[in-house]
């Protein structure tokens, strides 16, 4: 009953605001949510896209999650032009590769784009501020951190844990 609609069985469209959280279960898909919100109670998951290949998420508002967007074991994602807001994490890869996270307003959250053991990913172009922490990355190696914007987080960037060959620029 979600007010979500597809004609291909490819691109999703959101036709509506939704207030629950959604979990991907397709690989080779776009969720667009055409400029609508998907709204949390303050904790759970936004979009669960755990374990999946190949996956567009763009074009909505999350707010008031614990994880805006949570992604595990997941690779070939691009997370664009998305406003997340009043989360404790605003993007969350455990474990994930590939992914392009690019354009985004992460702004009032507990900490922007967290990366723990994922490598070969890219965080750019996107506005990450008035959050606690900006930008983290944990044992997350052969990443690039480009064109961001980081204005008013307690840190902005935060490499630990052997996050080695990480090119950060501009």
């Amino acid at each position: 009953n979600a007010p979500i609609s597809s004609v291909d069985n490819i691109t999703y469209y959101f036709t509506g605001n939704i207030y629950d959280s959604i979990v991907v279960e397709r690989d080779m898909i776009v969720v667009d949510g055409d400029g609508y919100t998907l709204y949390g109670s303050g904790s759970g998951t936004g979009m669960d896209l755990s374990h999946r290949n190949n996956v567009t998420i763009k074009n909505m508002q999350i707010k008031e999650f614990d994880y805006s967007i949570y992604l595990y074991n997941s690779s070939i994602i691009s997370i664009r032009e998305n406003n997340m807001a009043n989360n404790n994490i605003a993007v969350y890869l455990f474990h994930s590769s590939s992914t392009n996270i690019s354009e985004n307003d992460m702004m009032n959250n507990g900490d922007g784009p967290w990366l723990r053991y994922s490598s070969n990913n890219t965080i750019s172009g996107n506005n990450i501020a008035n959050n606690w922490g900006g930008i983290l990355l944990f044992a997350s190696s052969n990443n690039t951190l480009a064109r961001n914007n980081l204005l008013n987080n307690q840190y902005g960037i935060r490499l630990s844990g052997s996050s080695e060959n990480t090119l950060i620029s501009n």
